[in-house]
């Protein structure tokens, strides 16, 4: 295809990632996805039905104060959704968080937590829930309630080694997972206030992806390590996830642009080094070996989302496939992940023969649906209809 077909095609698909947004998925979230208890519900049933679960995760809370956010941003029904963004603000903010401003990990929606355990992966994605509230909403004041578990975090669980803890009490393995979502929260408070601190701290972060998660021999992201950041041993320590990679990808652009800096070159390396395991459609498996082997040859949602994200921050870079790569990817997961289920809803999870497992449509998934339709859109502006 050349770049004028390209362009054209984008902005249809554009287009369509728009009108299943405005007119699918956010509906169904705001009727069905709301817990009457108080935050919203973990997950529903594939025809859209809500699913009366005891407990959700925290991160859930968090991930669809983010959704609402956007859909207030985007121009999507804004009372309705400002009231929502709210509503995962009360949910973050009472039942959700501890005495000491650290979030814990399991609530009991409208009651209080059923885990109380601080992760750093939850604590990322209240932080970002709550920067993207505070964008959306135009109150700073919820900046100040991000900056007291900021403080928190850096009293509770700064390491020696450099980075956090994941969670108190420590376990083993450490994980750059939750360090690449502190990242990403990081970059949306800075873009809630416009303030260098939370770009330097997220410089800091990108200090230690650079020195301990990248592996500078295969240009790949390691996942477990021990103590001291040294890669765990074992097929466990070798295992890389491509959804992570492209993640990373996708994340150093936005660092690029927040900086104004070039695109780091390891976004580059990284992007390289997870092409090889896309199959004809441009879906990412969930894990793999750096030789090429696969290790689980299922395929989840959000790693293909990561790809056509990462796809988008190296076309931006300069790379003139990079683009194509996006449009096919797109619409290859219109037909396969946003089918087959409610209208507005997902097939989560597919196995190796690509036969669906998913049973139910999680909450989770939907951050990284609509992060990657938002992008798509930034870049390619919806065509006129």
């Amino acid at each position: 295809m050349n770049e004028r077909m390209i362009e054209r095609q984008a902005a249809q698909l554009s287009r369509r990632a728009r009108d299943w947004l405005f007119e699918a998925c956010f509906p169904l979230w705001a009727d069905q996805g709301v817990d009457p208890r108080g935050g919203f519900r973990e997950r529903l049933a594939l025809d859209g039905a809500p699913i009366e679960d005891e407990t959700s995760r925290v991160r859930v809370q968090a991930r669809q104060t983010y959704v609402f956010s956007e859909a207030a941003r985007l121009g999507w029904e804004k009372d309705r959704a400002e009231a929502l963004v709210r509503r995962g603000v009360a949910a973050m903010l009472g039942p959700c968080r501890r005495a000491d401003r650290l979030f814990g990990r399991i609530v009991r929606p409208g009651a209080g937590l059923a885990d109380d355990e601080p992760d750093l992966y939850d604590n990322a994605f209240c932080l970002m829930g709550l920067a993207c509230a505070a964008r959306a909403l135009g109150e700073p004041a919820l900046l100040e309630e991000a900056d007291a578990t900021l403080a928190a975090i850096d009293a509770k669980l700064a390491h020696p080694s450099g980075g956090y803890l994941e969670s108190i009490p420590a376990r083993a393995p450490r994980r750059q997972n939750p360090h690449m979502h502190f990242f990403e929260a990081s970059l949306a408070l800075h873009a809630a206030s416009g303030e260098a601190r939370y770009l330097d701290r997220a410089r800091a972060l990108f200090g230690l992806f650079e020195e301990k998660f990248l592996d500078p021999a295969h240009g790949v992201l390691r996942e477990f390590f021990e103590e001291d950041w040294t890669p765990l041993s074992g097929a466990r320590g070798e295992t890389i996830e491509p959804g992570h990679q492209f993640e990373w990808t996708w994340l150093l652009g936005a660092y690029a642009r927040a900086a104004d800096v070039p695109l780091p070159d390891a976004a580059r390396r990284l992007y390289a080094s997870t092409l090889p395991f896309l199959d004809a459609r441009g879906f990412a498996p969930q894990t793999a070996f750096p030789s090429g082997r696969p290790d689980d040859a299922s395929r989840r949602a959000w790693p293909q989302t990561e790809a056509i994200k990462a796809h988008i921050a190296i076309g931006e870079a300069g790379d003139a496939a990079a683009p194509a790569r996006a449009v096919r990817c797109l619409q290859a997961f219109f037909s396969e992940y946003l089918s087959g289920a409610r209208a507005g809803g997902w097939r989560d999870h597919f196995d190796a023969d690509g036969k669906p497992v998913a049973t139910d449509m999680p909450a989770s998934t939907g951050y990284h649906i609509v992060l990657a339709l938002a992008e798509f859109m930034r870049v390619w502006p919806p065509a006129s209809t």
